[in-house]
């Protein structure tokens, strides 16, 4: 519990101290073992119901699997199964969790598929737009630190001159918020001797009225509010900011204006901007590549996965102790059978009697587990470094990592109980009753 609170209070990555309180790090660790001590103290209730149902169902076959799953309550084999699932899920989740906060955060950092930073001429705008699989292309013009003056007070924001087509291409960003006000100022450029702009909603709430005027470059510029917008790209401009028309700006600036930035939306993007110089032109794929292949974040997802594997063979060397555990138990069992005139191909009903139940548990309180160290801990661990946006990414739940456990469980539970039944193909009768001191 405090190691809960205090990574949900502090953060995995501290300022104060030179390294990581180690506290803090065995908290994902803590949290597993907590479940499993949970799924340990429960495990046996269910069983016995089963069990209860199963001896009188299905005769002497289901009194003896119901006998021999009540006492193969193994705490030390459940413990580290339970927790190698919840390892396995939980840092496979976090992976996904980061591989699916890069996706989003490239969005966030390139802006559309791709982004050219540079001027282009007519001809290039032209070639942009007639690409197969291009949907639009907006030319864009940031000026930072532009005052605007209210009459009595000011403020200083970015203000990004877009074209009638930004529209578009915020509508191709997923999660985007409304364009509606951007397909209005496209409509409305200039508001009588005025240019039209958009506010954010926390400035436009310092207004006294909506005439104001701003001082861009060497100009002082009248301006009319006509609206708010929460459109940010903040993942490469600086905030808080302001729309106007590119075209309606162009008019009063003294000198050539153009757009600086062209951002290209569509699967044909990455096409479209191949012929252009590579220092002016940043796509998605390249910024997704270029942040997974970072020694930091290719380095600890490479360690989540290995520890993936680690505590997969854990949980291999907890099942074949469990098998090897109660083979002499189950040997004399199936002798005794045999003395009852039934067939010794029957053992592996008493494997899978022992082993199903310790198995199911485990991967239950394993998948719980694992699903509440990253709901619990992903906002905490310091997730947006290595995935690289403006934000925490959302923890992923992804349906094939669960399903996945689940594969792997069965298949753990089919070689065990194939192991058992090759170990007892050769006993003979007289020998493992002699040796389990029945007779």
């Amino acid at each position: 519990v405090a190691a809960l609170v205090s990574l949900r209070g502090r953060g995995l990555l501290q300022n104060r101290t030179g390294g990581i309180d180690p506290l803090l790090a065995l908290a994902p660790l803590l949290l597993a073992i907590a479940v499993t001590l949970i799924v340990i103290r429960v495990y046996p209730y269910p069983v016995r119901a089963v069990g209860t149902v199963a001896q009188r169902t299905w005769g002497a076959l289901g009194l003896l699997g119901a006998v021999r799953a009540r006492s193969a309550i193994a705490t030390l084999p459940l413990l580290a199964l339970t927790l190698g699932a919840a390892l396995a899920v939980s840092g496979t989740l976090l992976v996904d969790t980061v591989r699916d906060g890069q996706d989003e955060a490239s969005w966030q950092r390139v802006g559309a598929e791709a982004r050219v930073d540079s001027e282009l001429d007519q001809a290039q705008e032209d070639a942009l737009r007639a690409t197969p699989g291009v949907d639009a292309v907006s030319g864009t013009f940031a000026r930072g630190s532009v005052g605007l003056d209210f009459g009595t007070a000011g403020t200083t924001l970015t203000v990004i001159a877009v074209d009638s087509s930004y529209a578009a291409v915020v509508d191709s960003l997923p999660g985007s918020p409304s364009t509606a006000s951007l397909r209005q100022l496209a409509d409305n450029p200039t508001t009588g001797d005025a240019i039209s702009i958009l506010l954010d909603p926390a400035t436009a709430q310092q207004l006294l009225g909506d005439d104001i005027a701003m001082y861009y470059g060497p100009e002082y510029v009248p301006i009319h509010v006509i609206g708010t917008t929460t459109v940010a790209p903040t993942g490469y401009v600086t905030g808080p900011f302001a729309y106007i028309d590119i075209d309606a700006i162009a008019k009063l600036m003294p000198d050539d204006f153009a757009a600086k930035t062209f951002l290209v939306s569509g699967a044909g993007a990455d096409e479209a901007v191949s012929a252009l110089p590579d220092d002016d032109v940043l796509t998605r794929s390249e910024w997704i590549d270029g942040r997974r292949g970072l020694a930091l974040v290719a380095g600890v997802e490479r360690t989540m996965l290995f520890a993936v594997v680690a505590v997969g063979l854990l949980a291999i060397v907890a099942l074949v102790a469990t098998v090897v555990s109660g083979a002499r138990a189950r040997g004399r069992a199936l002798s005794l059978l045999r003395t009852l005139g039934m067939s010794p191909r029957l053992g592996w009903w008493l494997a899978l009697a022992e082993l199903a139940p310790l198995v199911l548990a485990a991967v239950l309180g394993g998948i719980a587990a694992g699903i509440a160290v990253v709901l619990v801990l992903a906002p905490s661990l310091g997730l947006d470094v290595l995935a690289g946006g403006t934000s925490i990414p959302a923890a992923s739940f992804s349906p094939a990592v669960i399903i996945g456990l689940v594969v792997a469980a069965l298949v753990l539970l089919l070689l065990g109980t194939v192991a058992d039944v090759l170990v007892h193909r050769r006993d003979k009768l007289s020998e493992v009753l002699r040796v389990g001191e029945t007779v």
